[in-house]
């Protein structure tokens, strides 16, 4: 947030936080806040991939400056969640800061400057593991619930479009927005930093288009 200089040593302390233990069959997902000298410009929230929030924190500018926050909650497993994070002000959380996102005491995914007004990431999506959430792999045969070895490949972002079209997997469908095609509602989300929630109240009004794959 606004480029200037840290004239004090933050100590981590985490003096805002709620923790959770998570029965058999279920991960846990915890998200760290770590705020600079504009703490009221961030929030985010935790969702299902309906929309429906999970957990979120921020909202309404009550993070305070130089503080640390963290929160975590259960989910079932391979049960995709969508995590966003704001900044109202567009230049993100000024490094020491930022927010760290795991999954059962795994990194996951994490920002700071880079931010920007808006990211946006998923993850406890099925056959994920923590050797492999940075490469985009792809099921062989399809199935995204067989989760050997044996079933996956790392490929490109193009390969795997392609591999899904294909085969007839495009179960999400492509979108069209100012006349531009994306090969997902992800995708579209990643490059237009559009909220999930605005996509989907565009998609209802028509202002984006859906297209199915071939």
């Amino acid at each position: 947030m606004r480029n200037v200089i840290f004239v004090s040593f933050i100590l981590a302390l985490f003096t805002n936080y709620s923790f959770a233990q998570c029965p058999a069959g279920q991960v846990e997902i915890r998200v760290d806040i770590l705020t600079d000298n504009y703490g009221y410009e961030n929030y985010w929230t935790l969702s299902y991939e309906s929309g429906d929030v999970i957990i979120q924190g921020g909202q309404e500018g009550v993070y305070e400056n130089f503080t640390n926050y963290s929160q975590t909650v259960c989910v079932v497993e391979q049960t995709s969640v969508v995590f966003e994070i704001y900044d109202q002000y567009g230049d993100g959380i000024f490094t020491p800061g930022g927010y760290w996102l795991y999954v059962d005491d795994f990194l996951v995914s994490s920002g700071s400057n880079d931010i920007g007004s808006y990211a946006t990431f998923t993850t406890n999506t099925p056959c994920e593991t923590s050797e492999a959430l940075l490469d985009l792999q792809n099921h062989i045969n399809g199935n995204k619930l067989d989760c050997r070895l044996e079933n996956f490949e790392v490929i490109t972002k193009t390969e795997n479009n392609r591999h899904a079209q294909k085969n007839g997997l495009g179960t999400s469908e492509k979108v069209s927005y100012q006349g531009i095609e994306y090969y997902s509602k992800s995708e579209m989300r990643r490059q237009t930093k559009i909220s999930w929630k605005k996509q989907n109240k565009m998609i209802i009004s028509g202002e984006i288009k859906t297209i199915k794959s071939l």
